[in-house]
């Protein structure tokens, strides 16, 4: 498992970054504490993070990830990012690779994206996107006008 996804597992599960930095330390995960050590605004994107009944009602839903994105709109598509934009950018970068070695994005193929948040995917894809959230979609139109 990577550092990030060490991080953000140990910060979901402890509910704050003092808490899963001890916890990291404590279980010998060195490289995935000082990663979440160096981000204590990790803890800002927990909070605003839709919770259980948020999740079933989409207008909720909406309003909760409008919130996240005007936190951290890295943040707010991946919290193993832990709103950094670097890591966010080694993550897509990661995940384009493994979308290319599966031949999903070759010529003639069509990619529609639900859920597209910050539209992190869509330049590199040529995808069309689509999102619940105004906030998130907002935040796609200014980078990639």
């Amino acid at each position: 498992m990577s550092a990030a996804l060490a991080a953000m597992r140990a910060l979901l599960s402890e509910g704050g970054v003092a808490a899963a930095v001890a916890r990291l330390e404590a279980e010998g995960e060195g490289e995935a504490a000082r990663l979440l050590a160096r981000h204590p605004a990790a803890d800002l994107l927990l909070r605003a993070m839709p919770d259980h009944e948020a999740a079933a009602d989409p207008e909720s839903l909406a309003r909760a990830f409008d919130r996240l994105v005007a936190a951290s709109p890295e943040g707010a598509v991946a919290l193993y990012s832990l709103g950094d934009p670097a890591l966010l950018a080694a993550a897509t970068q990661e995940v384009l690779a493994l979308l290319r070695a599966w031949r999903v994005l070759a010529p003639g193929h069509r990619i529609l994206e639900l859920g597209c948040g910050i539209g992190r995917f869509l330049e590199a894809t040529g995808a069309v996107g689509l999102d619940i959230s105004w906030g998130m979609l907002a935040e796609a139109r200014r980078r990639l006008p």
